[in-house]
This record gives structure tokens, C-alpha cells and sequence, in this order.
């Protein structure tokens, strides 16, 4: 997926620039096999991210949001019945959130955190 999807459209977006690519370090998120792809790849760069570093990925701030809105359809309606079910649910909380701008408010808060984590030297902030 990186080399056929990710990286050809990175490329292409950045022209002759070399991007930056930024990777959660943490080892439920890495495979040996994609480590060693990005360490021989001379045209991306790579930031050395720590393992528990400051959250600064909105993605996980959505997957809670999608996370949390499912659970509470459970509480209210029980548990689905099959994966159609399942994915019903997420549906449902999925548009929701994009009602709300929840995603847009979350992309639009990203100066604030990074903000913070400056501030804070790479530590931890309130977000």
C-alpha cells in the first residue's frame, strides 16, 4: 500500500521536494517488513518519533470518537447481531461526526496542539 498508493501520491504532491513521513513508533503499529521499506526509501524522509510521544494524530482522536458513539448505540440497543449490524452502527455514528464538523474542528485545533506540545517540549499537553 505504501509503495503502489501512499507514496506515489505523496510524490507527486510535493514534486521535486523531499516529504517528511511521520510514523506512530509504538510496536502495534510497525512491522518489521515496513520499517525496513521506509529505511531504504532515499526520496521520503523520515522524523525518528518516539514511542510514546505526544499524541498529535487526529485519526485517534476519531477512531474514540467512532469508538465511543458505538459503545453507547450497544448500551442503548445491544449488541449487533452480525457484522452488517456492526457496520450499521459505525454508519450511523460516522455521519454523525461529520454533522457535527467533529473532523474539521479536530483538523483545525492541529496549530493549538502543536502548539502545546512545543511548549511543553515534546511532552505531554492537555490534548
Amino acid at each position: 500500500m505504501l509503495k503502489n498508493e501512499v507514496f506515489p501520491k505523496i510524490k507527486a504532491t510535493f514534486h521535486d521536494e523531499i516529504p517528511i513521513f511521520m510514523q506512530d513508533n509504538s510496536p502495534v503499529h510497525t512491522a518489521k517488513i515496513i520499517k525496513e521499506y521506509l529505511n531504504n526509501q532515499e526520496d521520503i524522509g523520515l522524523i525518528d518519533w518516539p514511542v510514546k510521544g505526544a499524541d498529535l494524530n487526529p485519526v485517534e482522536n476519531l477512531w474514540s470518537y467512532l469508538q465511543f458513539g458505538v459503545s453507547k448505540l450497544i448500551r442503548q440497543n445491544g449488541k449487533p447481531k452480525n457484522s452488517d449490524d456492526l457496520w450499521d452502527y459505525i454508519e450511523l455514528i460516522w455521519d454523525l461526526l461529520k454533522r457535527t464538523s467533529y473532523h474539521v474542528n479536530l483538523y483545525q485545533s492541529m496549530p493549538k496542539r502543536v502548539s502545546a506540545v512545543c511548549l511543553k517540549k515534546g511532552g505531554w499537553s492537555k490534548y
